[in-house]
Protein backbone atom coordinates (compact mmCIF):
# COMPACT_ATOMS: atom_id res chain seq x y z
CA UNK A 1 0.00 0.00 0.00
CA UNK A 2 1.54 3.62 -0.78
CA UNK A 3 1.56 6.02 1.68
CA UNK A 4 -0.11 9.06 0.88
CA UNK A 5 1.76 12.21 0.31
CA UNK A 6 -0.02 14.22 2.88
CA UNK A 7 0.43 11.76 5.58
CA UNK A 8 4.17 10.89 4.82
CA UNK A 9 5.56 12.97 8.08
CA UNK A 10 2.89 11.71 10.31
CA UNK A 11 3.98 7.64 9.11
CA UNK A 12 7.46 8.80 9.75
CA UNK A 13 6.44 10.50 13.33
CA UNK A 14 4.75 7.23 14.55
CA UNK A 15 7.94 4.94 12.85
CA UNK A 16 9.87 7.51 14.85
CA UNK A 17 7.91 6.84 18.20
CA UNK A 18 8.02 3.07 17.83
CA UNK A 19 11.70 3.06 17.08
CA UNK A 20 12.25 4.69 20.63
CA UNK A 21 9.88 2.27 22.15
CA UNK A 22 11.83 -0.81 20.90
CA UNK A 23 15.38 0.97 21.70
CA UNK A 24 13.89 1.76 25.31
CA UNK A 25 12.85 -1.78 25.74
CA UNK A 26 15.46 -3.82 24.44
CA UNK A 27 19.63 -3.08 24.13
CA UNK A 28 19.91 -2.56 20.32
CA UNK A 29 22.50 -0.42 20.18
CA UNK A 30 25.58 0.25 22.57
CA UNK A 31 28.86 2.59 22.46
CA UNK A 32 31.85 3.18 24.84
CA UNK A 33 32.95 7.06 24.79
CA UNK A 34 36.10 7.72 26.48
CA UNK A 35 36.69 10.43 28.90
CA UNK A 36 39.67 12.47 29.64
CA UNK A 37 40.17 14.18 32.94
CA UNK A 38 41.33 17.69 32.69
CA UNK A 39 42.79 17.83 36.58
CA UNK A 40 41.41 19.45 38.99
CA UNK A 41 37.75 18.82 37.03
CA UNK A 42 36.23 15.86 38.52
CA UNK A 43 32.56 16.35 37.13
CA UNK A 44 31.99 15.50 32.94
CA UNK A 45 28.57 15.00 31.10
CA UNK A 46 29.20 12.12 28.82
CA UNK A 47 26.18 13.05 26.34
CA UNK A 48 27.51 15.73 23.68
CA UNK A 49 25.49 13.72 20.96
CA UNK A 50 22.13 13.75 22.54
CA UNK A 51 22.15 9.97 22.26
CA UNK A 52 22.17 8.64 25.96
CA UNK A 53 19.00 6.15 26.74
CA UNK A 54 21.26 4.82 29.85
CA UNK A 55 24.55 4.46 31.21
CA UNK A 56 25.45 0.59 31.91
CA UNK A 57 29.16 0.46 33.11
CA UNK A 58 32.01 2.54 33.55
CA UNK A 59 35.37 1.59 33.78
CA UNK A 60 39.03 3.11 34.28
CA UNK A 61 41.76 3.34 31.45
CA UNK A 62 43.01 -0.16 32.78
CA UNK A 63 39.14 -2.21 32.51
CA UNK A 64 38.75 -2.05 36.10
CA UNK A 65 35.35 -1.32 37.31
CA UNK A 66 33.73 1.52 39.18
CA UNK A 67 31.12 1.47 41.33
CA UNK A 68 28.15 3.78 39.94
CA UNK A 69 26.34 5.59 42.41
CA UNK A 70 22.88 7.19 42.29
CA UNK A 71 22.81 11.17 43.52
CA UNK A 72 19.70 10.30 45.27
CA UNK A 73 21.33 7.46 47.39
CA UNK A 74 24.15 8.99 47.98
CA UNK A 75 25.66 9.42 51.62
CA UNK A 76 29.49 9.62 51.76
CA UNK A 77 29.92 6.87 54.72
CA UNK A 78 28.38 4.42 52.06
CA UNK A 79 31.45 4.83 49.69
CA UNK A 80 34.08 2.65 49.27
CA UNK A 81 36.81 4.87 49.58
CA UNK A 82 37.27 7.44 47.12
CA UNK A 83 37.17 5.13 43.90
CA UNK A 84 33.23 5.86 42.52
CA UNK A 85 31.44 7.40 40.42
CA UNK A 86 28.39 9.78 41.49
CA UNK A 87 25.63 10.02 38.73
CA UNK A 88 23.96 13.54 39.52
CA UNK A 89 21.52 12.90 36.48
CA UNK A 90 21.42 10.54 33.45
CA UNK A 91 24.68 12.19 31.76
CA UNK A 92 26.13 14.24 34.31
CA UNK A 93 28.81 12.60 36.53
CA UNK A 94 31.30 13.30 39.22
CA UNK A 95 34.12 10.86 39.59
CA UNK A 96 35.51 9.93 43.26
CA UNK A 97 39.07 11.15 44.24
CA UNK A 98 40.82 7.59 43.94
CA UNK A 99 39.53 7.17 40.51
CA UNK A 100 43.52 6.27 38.86
CA UNK A 101 44.57 7.39 35.63
CA UNK A 102 44.00 10.03 33.09
CA UNK A 103 40.29 9.03 31.72
CA UNK A 104 37.76 6.71 32.03
CA UNK A 105 35.17 4.34 29.16
CA UNK A 106 31.90 5.11 29.39
CA UNK A 107 29.40 2.38 28.27
CA UNK A 108 25.82 3.02 27.39
CA UNK A 109 23.04 2.36 25.24
CA UNK A 110 21.85 4.40 22.27
CA UNK A 111 18.84 6.41 20.51
CA UNK A 112 18.00 5.52 17.37
CA UNK A 113 19.00 7.52 14.46
CA UNK A 114 15.90 9.90 13.98
CA UNK A 115 14.42 9.94 10.84
CA UNK A 116 13.36 13.58 9.52
CA UNK A 117 10.58 15.10 7.80
CA UNK A 118 10.13 14.44 3.96
CA UNK A 119 8.06 16.31 1.24
CA UNK A 120 6.17 14.22 -1.37
CA UNK A 121 9.43 14.18 -4.11
CA UNK A 122 11.41 11.85 -1.09
CA UNK A 123 12.12 8.18 -2.25
CA UNK A 124 10.95 6.59 0.62
CA UNK A 125 13.32 3.26 -0.56
CA UNK A 126 16.10 5.34 0.24
CA UNK A 127 15.18 5.73 3.77
CA UNK A 128 17.14 3.28 6.10
CA UNK A 129 16.16 1.87 9.69
CA UNK A 130 18.79 1.17 12.22
CA UNK A 131 16.50 -1.91 13.31
CA UNK A 132 17.94 -5.81 13.46
CA UNK A 133 15.10 -7.63 11.42
CA UNK A 134 13.68 -9.40 14.35
CA UNK A 135 12.41 -6.06 15.39
CA UNK A 136 10.47 -4.94 12.44
CA UNK A 137 7.67 -7.06 12.81
CA UNK A 138 6.92 -4.90 16.40
CA UNK A 139 7.63 -2.00 14.76
CA UNK A 140 5.11 -2.69 11.93
CA UNK A 141 2.24 -3.37 14.56
CA UNK A 142 3.17 -0.44 16.48
CA UNK A 143 2.65 2.08 14.00
CA UNK A 144 -0.36 0.14 12.66
CA UNK A 145 -1.61 -0.01 16.72
CA UNK A 146 -0.81 4.33 16.44
CA UNK A 147 -2.40 5.01 13.00
CA UNK A 148 -5.35 3.56 13.11
CA UNK A 149 -6.15 3.73 16.63
CA UNK A 150 -8.54 7.32 16.69
CA UNK A 151 -7.42 10.23 18.16
CA UNK A 152 -10.88 12.27 18.91
CA UNK A 153 -11.99 10.83 22.05
CA UNK A 154 -15.71 10.38 20.74
CA UNK A 155 -14.79 8.13 18.07
CA UNK A 156 -12.99 5.86 20.59
CA UNK A 157 -16.59 5.75 22.37
CA UNK A 158 -18.72 5.12 19.55
CA UNK A 159 -16.83 2.05 18.73
CA UNK A 160 -16.13 -1.96 19.64
CA UNK A 161 -13.81 -2.02 22.32
CA UNK A 162 -12.38 -4.35 19.90
CA UNK A 163 -11.61 -2.15 17.03
CA UNK A 164 -8.48 -3.13 14.96
CA UNK A 165 -6.32 -0.48 16.67
CA UNK A 166 -6.41 -2.81 19.79
CA UNK A 167 -5.94 -6.04 17.53
CA UNK A 168 -1.95 -4.62 16.53
CA UNK A 169 -1.61 -3.58 19.73
CA UNK A 170 -2.13 -7.00 21.18
CA UNK A 171 0.47 -7.97 18.30
CA UNK A 172 2.84 -5.51 18.95
CA UNK A 173 2.70 -6.91 22.83
CA UNK A 174 2.90 -10.30 21.58
CA UNK A 175 5.97 -9.82 19.54
CA UNK A 176 7.91 -7.88 22.58
CA UNK A 177 7.12 -10.68 25.18
CA UNK A 178 8.43 -12.99 22.04
CA UNK A 179 11.18 -11.36 22.07
CA UNK A 180 12.04 -10.87 25.87
CA UNK A 181 11.40 -14.73 26.40
CA UNK A 182 13.72 -15.49 23.31
CA UNK A 183 16.37 -12.91 24.11
CA UNK A 184 16.77 -10.91 21.86
CA UNK A 185 18.96 -8.19 22.39
CA UNK A 186 21.77 -7.65 20.64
Amino acid sequence: TEIQAAHLNRVLLTVNNGLTALYRQFNLKTKIKEITFTEGVRAYNVDEDKDVIEITEITDLYGTRIPVREAIHLDESCMLGKFYVRKMSLTNLIFGEDVLGNGAFIKYRCKHPKLEPVDENTDLSLIELELPDAYLDALVYYAAHKLTTARDPQAVMNRSPFHVGNNYKALYEGELAKMMVEGNDI
